[in-house]
């Protein structure tokens, strides 16, 4: 347990992701400044909208019509987000899922449909303020999930660069770097996706460090069951 060194990648992936953040909220601002609602705000109004409504219609079609299936397309699959927007999800996929932060299409669980909750669907102020109470909270989730990863390491290897959070932290500040300039917005694109790529080995690290805690525990119980037997 390492709480000096979590605090050192959460400040890391902050200083990261602030400023990225931060020119998502200015492009909403001048796109409501312009006399328009953000086209992202816009579109995830409207696909919301489609998909409850026809999640509340679903039940009555089944009923009246058996083997009926009701499909939608979720436009936040397909969607075309910000070179910032999508470095900022992909080098923290765990926090971005647990809040559905800026999805089109988020689930009714999420940290940013509960802290939406109703609005006018006339008002872009209150969306653009509703989404920026998101952000804030999406800052604080990512400063705990750094602050945790950084405290528990999970290393496979003797060597400190074979820590999965050492390379998500590297591919993370070069993509960060590279998202900060609008003309290079595409090529942040690829360490953004390699450090989304090495969420997944960290995951499978991390059910692998669970899975041997498991089995030693047993074995040990079972070790202390058979001399207490002898």
């Amino acid at each position: 347990m390492n709480w000096r060194r979590g605090l050192l990648l959460a400040g890391i992936h902050l200083v990261a992701a602030a400023p990225l953040i931060l020119m998502l909220e200015a492009r909403d601002a001048k796109e409501l400044r312009d006399g328009k609602e953000p086209e992202a705000m816009a579109q995830a109004a409207a696909d919301w909208a489609a998909i409850t409504e026809k999640e509340s219609h679903s039940g009555l079609h089944a009923a009246h019509q058996e083997g009926e299936t009701v499909s939608f397309d979720c436009g936040g699959l397909w969607a075309h987000y910000p070179a910032q927007e999508a470095v900022v999800r992909l080098d923290n996929s765990p926090a971005a899922a647990l809040t559905g932060w800026r999805y089109e299409c988020r689930a009714k669980w999420t940290l940013s449909a509960m802290l939406e909750g109703p609005i006018d669907p006339g008002s872009a102020n209150e969306k653009l303020a509703a989404q920026r109470k998101i952000d804030a909270v999406f800052c604080v989730v990512i400063a705990i999930q750094w602050l945790l990863v950084g405290a528990f390491p999970l290393k496979p290897f003797q060597k400190t660069w074979g820590e999965p959070g050492i390379l998500i932290t590297a591919f993370t500040v070069i993509a960060a770097c590279l998202a900060l300039i609008p003309s290079l917005g595409d090529a942040a694109l690829l360490p953004a996706s390699l450090a989304g790529l090495a969420w997944f080995w960290w995951f499978a690290l991390l059910v692998w460090a669970a899975l041997r805690f498991g089995w030693r525990r047993i074995t040990g119980l079972y070790r202390l069951h058979q001399k207490a037997s002898s």
